[in-house]
């Protein structure tokens, strides 16, 4: 199923633990992980990127820890929804995609 990133937000309930296709922007932090966020509102709610290694290789190629990078891309995987999580750091932890695989990958330059 294809689900915009707006849609997905706004009920993370209705999509958690569906196979889902996501068109979004994906990005690394070194204090933090990998995250998606919308392409045409970062300031919306971003979700915490976990799942299959293989496929955030295929998301950002080979990278140090401590490297950034910032990708547009077509991201398939399922939604965790754990509406009881604490918040912890910057990402919120009730939002886990667990990322399947990847395609239509696009690098985007630093500070987009």
């Amino acid at each position: 199923m294809s689900v915009a990133y707006g849609r997905l937000i706004e009920n993370p309930a209705a999509y958690a633990g569906r196979k889902l296709s996501v068109p979004a922007c994906a990005a690394t932090a070194a204090h933090h992980g990998a995250y998606l966020y919308d392409c045409r509102d970062a300031d919306a709610q971003i979700l915490t990127l976990g799942g299959s290694p293989a496929a955030e290789i295929d998301l950002f190629g080979a990278r140090s820890v401590v490297e950034s990078r910032r990708v547009s891309a077509k991201m398939m995987g399922v939604l965790e929804w754990r509406p009881n999580a604490l918040p912890a750091c910057c990402l919120d932890p009730r939002f886990i995609f667990h990322l399947e695989s990847v395609s239509e990958v696009r690098a985007l330059p630093d500070g987009l």
